[in-house]
């Protein structure tokens, strides 16, 4: 895990089924130092992701790390803020996230020059909206024929959409509110 500037645990949820008898899903979105670089200085080939993943919360109140399913990585991160990462249940059952743009502002931009929160090629700079099992609803916005999984934070090209998709055009949504 990279802990520096704005980086670490970014936030977690619990399934609204965990409780006494429960399935015990804990959801966790934290910056994972997954190539080995924490690096901060804007390279885009250089820093870590953040992760979001769900574990079985174990015996003695202890994440089971090998009940990790991997929901997706974003890409990297190469500036150390604008992680966001706030996720909640929704009354309609769906999983929200939300994604900052990475640190970036206007010099951040994907390869057709758009900048990262306006790119729905990407899932950086957004509110991503998936089942408590990882998948994607089917009345999620970009749910179309240009379209696909961004697993690993991207498509496969900039002519296509991420289906996580909800909401886009964020620079840093730490934080949101949900319609009761």
């Amino acid at each position: 895990i990279c802990t520096n500037v704005e980086r670490g645990l970014g936030g977690c949820a619990f399934h609204p089924n965990f409780g006494k008898n429960g399935n015990r899903y804990i959801y966790l979105y934290w910056t994972l130092d997954k190539y080995g670089d924490c690096d901060t200085s804007g390279s885009p080939t250089r820093g870590p992701v953040n992760r979001l993943a769900r574990f079985v919360l174990g015996r003695g109140l202890k994440v089971d790390m090998d009940t990790e399913e991997v929901f997706f990585d974003t890409p990297i991160m190469p500036y150390g803020s604008h992680n966001s990462g706030q996720l909640r249940f929704g009354a309609d059952g769906h999983l929200y996230v939300s994604v900052g743009d990475g640190g970036g502002g206007i010099s951040t931009t994907n390869d057709d020059g758009v900048l990262y929160p306006q790119a729905l090629d990407m899932l950086l700079g957004k509110i991503l909206r998936l089942t408590a099992d990882g998948d994607v609803p089917d009345d999620n916005p970009y749910m179309e024929e240009k379209s696909e999984r961004c697993k690993s934070g991207w498509t496969s090209n900039a002519n296509i959409k991420c289906q996580e998709i909800y909401s886009y055009g964020l620079r840093n949504p730490f934080r949101f509110a949900m319609n009761p």
